[in-house]
């Protein structure tokens, strides 16, 4: 399930550049969410008036999918000609800037519709979040990644 949860980055760097954003404007939604509600700070990975999209998809490639991925690609050698691709996007990315990035935000829209602005939300429509991210990579090549929610 893990695998499937954030294969996106394994995907031709078109389809993964076009998640990345989607991820990004759902995060950068929450930090608004946050702001408007005055949560302060803004968690980090969410604050767009901090955040560079760009460096989050590295970032996420670098400490996240590439140690879990290069780990299952050794127990699972099916999994290593998408590892290349994952690896090659990862090389991509460094070809890109976050304005590079909103030049072809704006030309190819999100495969998903629109998320409603942090405007069209109501206080019941958005209740305060709060969300937290462990990782731990073993030297057994096991990672857990938990993730928690609370409304």
């Amino acid at each position: 399930v893990k695998c499937a949860d954030i294969s996106n980055v394994l995907k031709p760097f078109a389809i993964a550049r076009r998640w990345a954003l989607r991820v990004t404007d759902e995060f950068f939604l929450q930090g608004d969410v946050e702001r408007q509600h005055g949560m302060l700070p803004v968690t980090p990975l969410c604050d767009r008036a901090q955040q560079s999209r760009v460096a989050c998809q590295k970032g996420f490639i670098d400490y996240v999918c590439a140690p879990f991925f290069d780990a299952m690609a050794t127990l699972y050698p099916a999994l290593r000609p998408a590892v290349r691709v994952m690896h090659a996007n990862r090389a991509q990315w460094d070809t890109y800037s976050d304005a590079r990035l909103e030049l072809l935000h704006r030309d190819h829209p999100p495969l998903l519709p629109s998320s409603p602005t942090p405007d069209a939300l109501s206080s019941d429509d958005a209740p305060p979040c709060s969300l937290s991210l462990s990782l731990s990579l073993s030297l057994s090549l096991s990672l857990s990644l938990s993730l928690s929610l609370s409304l």
